[in-house]
């Protein structure tokens, strides 16, 4: 809870002074807004004065302004290049009421500010971006990226984005280069941040469901807060090795562009994850990430791997100061082979058994001597996640006192 609601505990008689802050109304000059408040406990008496606060942080850390006033309204300007947070109290000869509640004032720019026309647009910005948030979720490994893009996108101008995404060579771009990126693209040791990313196309039309309180709110949204959402239900209800898609939506009326089945084909071919509509209704018709390799190209393998990691990591930490032995090795295979036949149950692995659908190996193939005089301690996960292929393999990695790595081989 932030500082200030703790202000009134130093009050004699809060309630006679307590006061609530309105909504700030359009001022005159047009730049300024119009500050106004009133007595909010019972009962009440009349204030003398009063003092206004601003300050950019929640917690009036800093104050921008102080201000001592001698009647219930003010015309605010805010000049600062961010939002500022206002507060009010009243006085009553020596008696300090407590802080009002706590509204926001736009800055002056902010109000001024237009949509960029779609021809003058340029994705310079949004190309560093997504690089940026590609970087990011691959230095952490275990978060995933739901991206989206600019309303006005054609099939093309996503499959391109795409392509700018993903190292040189990997892809042909149609269109010219961005000029001066800010954000180096990726190379081909970065391929690998790929699989931590996914795009979805188009925006979409809802409708609320609640109609009686939004009544005829009707408005084109990107997809990805629908992606997400998505993929948290489907994770609380099956697990995150369940791809995220065929999944209906009842709140969606229409697309914003829906794409021809031709489109459709070149943005999947893309890995572009598509919501359309068919005679259910409205759904995702696939569940990609970005992924150059092929075994890591569904979502739903790309987030059973991060969940995989943090139960590693997770009891991992519990190793650091246990005993290289025989025993431990043979207790913390048991340990993890119970938790991957959980997962087996639950149809996170495919395979007609255990044992072709995951190994747990603690043995001297991965601990060689070299390694325990190193104070190292590995254990190899390898699993077949719910479809068939190859088994991927993940890496615990204890390396002296609190030195723990996950890796993916």
């Amino acid at each position: 809870m932030p500082v200030t609601s703790f202000a009134r505990c130093g009050n004699t008689q809060p309630q006679l002074l307590e006061i609530r802050l309105a909504e700030p109304l359009p001022g005159s000059p047009p730049d300024s807004c119009n500050l106004s408040w009133q007595p909010a406990g019972e009962p009440s008496v009349a204030a003398d004065r009063y003092r206004l606060q601003a300050s950019p942080d929640l917690e009036f850390a800093s104050i921008t302004d102080d201000i001592e006033l001698d009647s219930a309204v003010y015309a605010y300007r805010n000049e600062t290049e961010g939002l500022l947070y206002v507060r009010v109290r009243a006085y009553k000869s020596d008696i300090a009421g407590p802080w009002s509640n706590v509204i926001t004032i736009e800055p002056v720019t902010l109000k001024q500010l237009t949509l960029q026309q779609v021809d003058r647009f340029s994705d310079r910005d949004l190309i560093d971006v997504h690089r940026s948030i590609l970087r990011f979720c691959a230095a952490r490994a275990d978060i995933l990226a739901v991206l989206t893009l600019p309303r006005h996108y054609k099939t093309q101008q996503a499959i391109d984005h795409v392509a700018k995404l993903k190292p040189p060579g990997t892809r042909q771009v149609n269109t010219a280069a961005i000029p001066g990126p800010v954000v180096p693209p990726l190379n081909a040791g970065e391929s690998h941040a790929l699989s931590f990313a996914a795009i979805y196309h188009p925006w979409v039309v809802v409708a609320p469901s609640d109609q009686a309180s939004q009544k005829g709110l009707i408005r084109a949204i990107p997809v990805d807060g629908i992606a997400a959402g998505s993929m948290a239900r489907v994770a609380a209800d099956h697990g995150a090795w369940i791809a995220p898609a065929n999944d209906l939506f009842s709140d969606i009326v229409a697309l914003d562009r829906k794409p021809s089945f031709t489109q459709r084909v070149q943005l999947l071919s893309a890995q572009v994850n598509v919501l359309d509509q068919d005679v259910r209704g409205f759904l995702l018709m696939n569940a990609e990430t970005l992924s150059v390799r092929e075994e890591y190209r569904l979502i739903n393998v790309r987030r059973l791997l991060i969940l995989i990691r943090r139960l590693a990591q997770i009891e991992g930490q519990q190793y650091v100061f246990e005993p290289n032995s025989g025993s431990f090795r043979d207790r913390v295979q048991h340990q993890f082979e119970g938790f991957m036949s959980d997962m087996f149950l639950r149809g996170a692995f495919s395979g007609a058994s255990p044992q072709q659908a995951f190994r747990v190996i603690t043995d001297r193939s991965v601990n060689t001597e070299s390694r325990n005089d190193r104070g190292q301690f590995i254990i190899e996960l390898q699993i077949a996640p719910s479809r068939p292929m190859a088994f991927l393999t993940v890496r615990l990695v204890q390396s002296g006192l609190n030195e723990l790595a996950v890796q993916e081989l």
